[in-house]
């Protein structure tokens, strides 16, 4: 896993190695790359973007970055049902069309909510097709 150093240089993931992180996840023979694909629609369901043509993640459409986000932050992210427990490791981020989804790190970020917990934590951004551009309904009709 990687472990960058707080403050420290950009560090490079991959959304492979993203996908790896997560396959506890995975459900009967699902790839942890179908996995990572299975968390973020699942988190996108029921919003309102749901019904656009919500891409599959691919390291074409993709990029991963490493950042430290503050625990309430990331808290507030969290869905708030289910139970609480801390653990270590990064928190997963798909960020996508302006908004953020946590596609893992619920139970965390339920406890540290909890417990008002303080500092930062290590946190996986997956950035979701080209983030100076916002894709357009393509049902929305222009005069």
């Amino acid at each position: 896993m990687i472990n960058p150093v707080e403050g420290s240089a950009v560090i490079s993931v991959t959304l492979s190695e993203v996908a790896n992180y997560v396959s506890n996840h995975c459900k009967a023979n699902d790839t942890p790359e179908q996995t990572l694909n299975r968390l973020f629609h699942k988190h996108l369901n029921g919003k309102a973007l749901w019904n656009k043509n919500v891409p599959q993640l691919n390291s074409e459409n993709t990029t991963v970055a490493v950042e430290y986000r503050s625990k309430q932050a990331l808290a507030e992210l969290a869905n708030p049902n289910g139970e609480c427990r801390d653990s270590d490791g990064p928190m997963v981020i798909a960020s996508y069309l302006g908004s953020d989804y946590l596609l893992d790190g619920n139970h965390r970020g339920r406890a540290w909510k909890q417990s008002q917990a303080k500092g930062n934590h290590m946190t996986y951004i997956i950035t979701v097709g080209d983030p100076g551009k916002v894709e357009s309904d393509p049902d929305e009709t222009t005069t």
